[in-house]
């Protein structure tokens, strides 16, 4: 009957710790100017948690914070997040709860500082290293609680990364000396049709499989069409 016993117990915190592991920081944005109003009209730095397991997850005594020296920084009240659903908590400063709407005691560098979250037993689950933003401009996961981090073409606070076909380029745009081969990533599995004549890609332009090469044509004479 002990042995019983302990093992449900053990199961229990295995349970609670695979939860723990489900949520994530989704996104986040330190130079919030126009993208979304908290509750008394003013525009705040936010961060966003995504729940990834199939059952709601009572965040009370969970942390937030940009200090690896105090991971307690802020703590969450008595606040649920859904089953595959976003949480959006305002990094204002201020240190409120306006009903639903949760506003911690730390505000976020946009010159880039880390973001730590922690479950009630102080162990770290999820962080961000520190990531410089400009104006209105987010970082976060594509697709949803996934270990795909990059700067999303569309900021969507509370709500799903995913509504986006955000490409990622193992090169950036830009001027080269020599060739090589260019690898191009859809987050969302989308199929990616291209051309290499400048005109605008269709359904029934190239589709990408492997790699595109880049050659270097310095030798070749200019082509210019009218």
């Amino acid at each position: 009957m002990k042995k019983i016993l302990v093992d449900l117990i053990l199961a229990t915190l295995f349970c609670f710790q695979c939860q723990a592991q489900q949520i994530t920081i989704n996104e986040f944005m330190s130079k919030n100017e126009t993208t979304i109003l908290a509750s008394d009209g003013e525009y705040y730095d936010w961060i966003e948690l995504f729940n990834s397991h199939q059952h709601s997850i009572n965040l009370v005594n969970y942390k937030l914070s940009d200090d690896k020296n105090q991971l307690d920084k802020w703590r969450f009240p008595n606040s649920n997040i859904l089953s595959h659903s976003s949480l959006l908590v305002f990094a204002s400063g201020k240190d409120t709860v306006n009903g639903t709407e949760l506003h911690t005691n730390f505000k976020i560098s946009s010159l880039g500082e880390a973001l730590y979250l922690s479950n009630p037993s102080g162990d770290i689950i999820d962080s961000i290293r520190p990531v410089i933003l400009q104006e209105n401009e987010s970082f976060g996961r594509l697709p949803d609680g996934s270990s795909n981090l990059v700067n999303l073409d569309a900021p969507s606070p509370g709500s799903t990364n995913n509504n986006t076909s955000q490409l990622v380029f193992s090169e950036n745009a830009g001027y080269f000396e020599q060739g090589f081969k260019l690898n191009i990533k859809s987050l969302r599995n989308d199929t990616i049709y291209y051309t290499t004549d400048g005109s605008i890609p269709t359904v029934n332009s190239l589709v990408f499989i492997d790699s595109i090469t880049i050659y270097n044509r310095t030798a070749n004479p200019n082509y210019f069409k009218n």
